[in-house]
């Protein structure tokens, strides 16, 4: 299964990442990373809004989660509804956002929804509970969950990538 996730509406229903925190985005990632890495086939898509220069970010993406950064005259949204749209099984996807235009759109392609606050309870479980027809993977290897210093690195990582360059 395939999440197509809006990353900062999510965020607003975490209940231990808030949107204020200059490390939000990296914070979700890292759970993302871990939440696909308890289950081989689960996959992710998550956008941002505002981002410098925008498109891929190849530094945090990884091969089962893709981080997007909508820039110029781009929001979140309208790249989440140009997915829903141009998606060629939309049974494979799943929408993770409250925004009701864009359930909208995943209703008309019958493409499945969650709301962020249920999807926030799934990340929320230690376990990491499996989806209908999900195998729990049993080499995770390098989507395993963090240790605080790890964590801790990542986001001094992510502060560095952040600085004006001299």
């Amino acid at each position: 299964m395939h999440y197509l996730i809006d990353g900062h509406n999510l965020i607003g229903k975490m209940p231990d990442i808030e949107l204020d925190d200059p490390d939000d985005e990296i914070k979700l990632i890292l759970r993302l990373r871990s939440w696909t890495g308890r289950v081989r086939s689960r996959r992710v898509t998550v956008v941002f809004d505002h981002g410098l220069p925008g498109g891929k970010d190849r530094g945090l993406s990884t091969s089962k989660v893709q981080v997007l950064f909508a820039s110029g005259g781009q929001t979140a949204d309208s790249i989440l509804i140009t997915r829903i749209k141009n998606a060629t099984d939309p049974r494979q996807y799943t929408v993770v956002t409250s925004d009701n235009r864009i359930r909208r759109q995943a209703e008309m392609r019958r493409m499945p929804a969650l709301k962020a606050e249920e999807f926030a309870q799934q990340l929320a479980q230690k376990a990491g509970a499996k989806a209908d027809g999900e195998v729990e993977d049993s080499d995770p290897g390098q989507d395993q969950e963090l240790s605080d210093a790890e964590l801790q690195m990542w986001i001094d990582l992510f502060d560095a990538q952040d600085e004006p360059k001299q």
